[in-house]
């Protein structure tokens, strides 16, 4: 089971929180754009829970993948050679984003972003032309974890063969190239991937 959902603008980090007094405590909150940004992912993350047909919240460990895409800025822009999709190398931190959509995410997709088990996220600066955005993804681990007694790298060539074959032969449908990706994994010992894989490839078949 996975859901996947995107928030046009400008991604948005976590900001430091702000305290006051109150009485004689010390009360922290969420800075406003940090607290709006949150409200809105949630509002994304609800209508795609709907749109899905997915009912309740997501149980047991999960993983997230996250882009952070942000503007080009203008005086980039080139008018014969449009620049492509680039990394992004400065300040909002790649931590502080996940922990806006995580937040926001808590109690809409999931109980508590302790259940996030893989999380992955990537910045990047948008191909120019194309709008600022967050793409989010959130997946269900259908089993625990399993080590295999031999290492990954044996059967790493054996991985990339069945996933070749899969995901470049134009007669095969998407289940199909979901069950050679399964077999690639399970050869090089990651069951727990395959398990998903295998998942994906019943849910497209």
């Amino acid at each position: 089971m996975r859901i996947k959902f995107t928030l046009p603008g400008k991604p948005v980090a976590q900001g430091r929180p702000r305290f006051y007094r109150k009485g004689n405590f010390v009360v922290a909150t969420d800075p406003k754009p940090s607290k709006v940004y949150k409200a809105d992912i949630a509002y994304i993350a609800q209508r795609a829970r709907e749109e899905a047909g997915i009912e309740g919240l997501f149980e047991g460990p999960l993983g997230m993948e996250i882009f952070a895409y942000f503007p080009c800025p203008k005086s980039k822009w080139r008018v014969k050679n449009p620049r492509p999709e680039e990394h992004h190398a400065k300040r909002p931190d790649a931590d502080n984003l996940a922990k806006s959509v995580k937040d926001g995410l808590s109690g809409v997709l999931y109980h508590d972003d302790g259940q996030i088990s893989e999380l992955i996220v990537r910045k990047r600066i948008a191909a120019q032309g194309d709008g600022p955005r967050i793409d989010v993804e959130l997946y269900k681990y259908y089993f625990p974890l399993v080590q295999p007694e031999t290492g990954f790298c044996d059967g790493i060539n054996a991985t990339w063969l069945c996933c070749f074959y899969g995901y470049t032969s134009p007669g095969l449908s998407m289940a199909y190239r979901a069950g050679w990706l399964a077999s690639g994994l399970v050869l090089a010992g990651r069951f727990d991937l395959a398990i998903n894989a295998a998942a994906d490839c019943f849910s497209t078949a």
